[in-house]
């Protein structure tokens, strides 16, 4: 049932790409309309799916029969958060290259559906993750290259972007090309269902157009904040063990409400004492940087609830 349920949030998703594509064309957005369809799904559920973390910890601890431990949680989560700050602080560099290969590892585990025993299985869903993401960045590069600028504090320049930014795409672009070649084959060899690989490399090949025919403020923002946290927030309703209703659902936006608001807090004093007068450019540059800040304490914890979801032994998946 829960299988059903979320191939059907996956298809639904991508009908919804499809209009959204459509809307674009036919009716291209204002540069402010973009903006504000970011802000919403990020403030809607981008940053939400992530508020989550302290009640999956705990479900996971009363699963194990471990003990739980608030303050260590909190302590934990937070000193993560403030070091990896202290990094885009003094090394924006090496904090962007690491934000990548999170995002790489973390988007990659969400959308692949093949979740097999041993290391390969993380190598090839990072390596599709990473190709993803720097296909998304490089996209529309003229659109991207200020805030990267911004990001790494100038140690790449704007120009650099620009100069280097295609050639990123045609990598990331090859990449995808190749795995979607070579993976089926792999998946094949594995006993994997042909029509479920068959249903991964669409949903691949749909997000490649998505991406390339979305601004990238509605591309990002429908990606992150629509496909990969309702994704994310289907997964936590069935790991806090919360009805597929609209009752359910509401239990689940009222946990994440309060850390929700924290989120957003922190994010907003860190774009007020970034800027000196406010830019929109800028300002978006630094709202990246509150979620990478909160994406490093956020993969830890949801990597463990991937691998149990997948790898949980059959009494798990069906009590008695």
């Amino acid at each position: 049932m829960m299988t059903h349920l979320f191939r059907q949030l996956k298809v639904q998703l991508l009908i919804t790409g499809c209009l959204l594509v459509l809307w674009v064309l036919f009716y291209p957005p204002t540069q402010s309309a973009q903006w504000l369809f970011f802000l919403i799904l990020i403030i809607a559920t981008g940053i939400p799916h992530g508020s989550l973390d302290y009640y999956i910890e705990q479900s996971q601890a009363a699963i194990s029969n471990t003990r739980f431990s608030a303050a260590r949680f909190f302590i934990r989560y937070l000193l993560n958060m403030f070091l990896y700050g202290c990094c885009w602080y003094w090394f924006p560099t090496a904090a962007f290259v690491l934000f990548i290969g999170l995002t790489a590892y973390h988007f990659g585990e969400i959308d692949w559906p093949f979740h097999l025993p041993g290391k390969m299985n993380k190598l090839l869903f990072s390596a599709v993750g990473l190709f993803f993401i720097v296909f998304t960045i490089t996209t529309h590069i003229s659109d991207t290259a200020p805030l990267l600028a911004t990001l790494v504090g100038n140690s790449i320049n704007e120009k650099s972007w620009l100069l280097y930014g295609p050639l990123f795409w045609a990598g990331a672009t090859a990449g995808l090309a190749l795995l979607l070649l070579l993976l089926p084959i792999y998946l094949y060899s594995k006993g994997i269902n042909v029509s479920a690989i068959a249903g991964w490399c669409l949903q691949t090949l749909l997000w490649c157009v998505f991406i390339y025919k979305m601004p990238l403020y509605i591309g990002f923002a429908f990606y992150f904040g629509a496909w990969h946290s309702l994704l994310s927030f289907n997964l936590i309703r069935n790991q806090l063990s919360l009805p597929p209703t609209f009752s359910g659902w509401l239990q689940l936006i009222k946990k994440a409400l309060p850390f929700t608001l924290l989120a957003l807090a922190g994010i907003a004093l860190l774009v007020y004492f970034q800027l000196s007068r406010w830019q929109l450019s800028s300002s978006m540059a630094y709202i990246f940087m509150g979620i990478a800040i909160l994406t490093l304490p956020h993969l830890q914890v949801f990597t463990r609830l991937v691998s149990y979801v997948n790898f949980r032994s059959p009494e798990q998946k069906n009590p008695s």
